[in-house]
């Protein structure tokens, strides 16, 4: 989907993705793992006829594979304020100063705006509060500040934050500046936009009556999961509501469970009105103490 929309659900399903030790594996996420700065953005951006330097520290080229991706590279370079002969989106500040010739380096995010920071590092802006704002990062890691962290990474940030120097303004026709909010479905599975464009992951959130739990990616899980030494059990049936997690009875695999309406958690070990579940947390027939 050539749009905002289609961008920021690109940079998402990126996120996670490790640096290579080498040149091969280039298109696993998690294999082949390493700090040598071997990535598939470098790669492609090389095969269009432009410097991807592999091998070599990658934010920037992260930031406009994301782009070339989605729009192509004509576009692309448009976004980026470039062209072919003048493409440097590897650096840094030669980024910002290209968006600054033509005036779009500003000091107001939007979401879509690139972000970059003063310690030679750059990020795409996917959320915006009064306050804060949410950002996708090429080589960098969940630590603060860190610019060569050989991951890929959403953090958020106080607006005010000293290392912020500015932003690239890139600016997106009207149909395509107001993401899509609520259930979104990807090949890999369901993840869930907050009205400020926000998702939750690894953790649990409330969503039309009903609870789910976020992956570290903000895929919705299915099926049985263990936090805190609790066994829950998100719903893998029903349009709308797949992932929610149940409460009450429940036959699974054609045995019956037991979840505590309050907490979701599988009970365990004790009786629940006249049945009794084991330690497995099934039904015990004919029990007797």
């Amino acid at each position: 989907m050539a749009s905002l929309d289609g961008l920021l659900a690109k940079l998402k399903a990126e996120d996670g993705y490790q640096e290579k030790a080498s040149n091969s594996n280039l298109d696993s996420k998690n294999g082949n793992a390493g700090y040598n700065n071997y990535t598939k953005y470098s790669r492609d951006i090389n095969k269009v006829g432009l410097m991807g330097c592999q091998g070599q520290a990658w934010c920037g080229t992260f930031q406009f594979w994301s782009e070339y991706t989605v729009f192509g590279l004509a576009k692309a370079l448009e976004n980026f304020c470039m062209t072919k002969n003048t493409y440097v989106a590897y650096n840094v500040f030669s980024t910002r100063e290209a968006f600054r010739k033509k005036d779009k380096y500003v000091k107001v995010p939007k979401v879509g705006y690139l972000v970059i920071f003063k310690q030679s590092h750059i990020g795409r802006v996917l959320a915006v509060t009064s306050t804060h704002i949410t950002v996708m990062e090429g080589n960098t890691s969940a630590k603060y500040g860190d610019r060569n962290g050989g991951t890929v990474k959403s953090k958020t940030y106080n607006r005010s934050d000293s290392i912020i120097d500015g932003y690239c303004a890139i600016e997106y026709s009207q149909a395509e500046v107001t993401p899509k909010t609520g259930w979104l479905k990807e090949p890999i599975g369901w993840w869930y936009r907050n009205v400020d464009g926000s998702w939750a992951a690894s953790k649990w959130q409330y969503i039309n009556a009903r609870w789910y739990y976020f992956d570290s990616n903000g895929y919705a899980v299915t099926g049985w999961i263990r936090l805190s030494g609790k066994w829950y059990y998100l719903n893998k049936a029903g349009e709308g509501t797949e992932c929610a997690m149940v409460t009450g009875w429940r036959e699974i695999n054609d045995k019956w469970y037991y979840f505590d309406p309050s907490s979701g958690a599988m009970v365990t070990s004790q009786w629940v009105d006249k049945w009794y579940v084991g330690v497995d947390g099934d039904w015990i027939v004919d029990y007797k103490s």
